[in-house]
């Protein structure tokens, strides 16, 4: 089954620790981008909200794959550029009425200005030296994954609308949940 596209997550909800302020995208193929305020650390962050109705079949992965790429995604968030996974949520139960209950999964991630794909439609080409800056950027992310141990870390799902640009300083981080694979030709 697809993740839900109906009206599930909306503003002032609380739900796993986070409360949902607005929605910022439906980039990509699969859930829904919120900007949220986590209530335990007081910040505000990125919430990519995945949603079904209970009971039913979640997605193509098993619970066992969320679960490793999100431990392979917080293994490496520590880099400068790759985004920051700051919780993981594989199960909260949300109730709009008595019969009407859906299964939430979230990933709540450090709040980005912009992703490359939006910046693409407004501020394009930029200059070539900050071309060569944004690729050197993304590729030390990729080689952080790529040098993981005990095995390397593959992403399989590498665009522009999984590049983030933070406000603070405009670095690029790459993000994703469901990019990150350990890799097949393990050292």
């Amino acid at each position: 089954m697809k993740n839900h596209s109906g009206t599930i997550i909306y503003p002032d909800l609380v739900l796993g620790g986070v409360r949902f302020i607005n929605k910022l995208s439906n980039e990509g193929s699969q859930g829904e981008v919120w900007l949220a305020s986590d209530l335990n650390l007081s910040r505000n962050v990125a919430v990519k909200v995945f949603s079904w109705p209970d009971g039913e079949v979640e997605h193509e992965q098993t619970q066992s794959e969320w679960d490793h790429e999100a431990k392979l995604w917080a293994g490496i968030s520590f880099h400068p550029h790759v985004a920051k996974l700051f919780k993981y949520e594989p199960r909260l139960i949300h109730s709009l009425s008595e019969n009407d209950r859906f299964l939430i999964k979230m990933f709540v991630i450090e709040l980005a200005d912009a992703s490359l794909s939006g910046m693409m439609k407004t501020n394009w080409p930029p200059p070539i030296g900050t071309l060569l800056r944004w690729m050197y950027e993304i590729a030390d992310g990729l080689t952080a994954a790529h040098n993981f141990q005990p095995k390397p870390i593959i992403h399989r799902d590498l665009k522009p609308g999984n590049i983030l640009i933070l406000s603070f300083n405009r670095k690029r981080q790459i993000c994703g949940y469901n990019g990150f694979r350990h890799s097949p030709m393990a050292r």
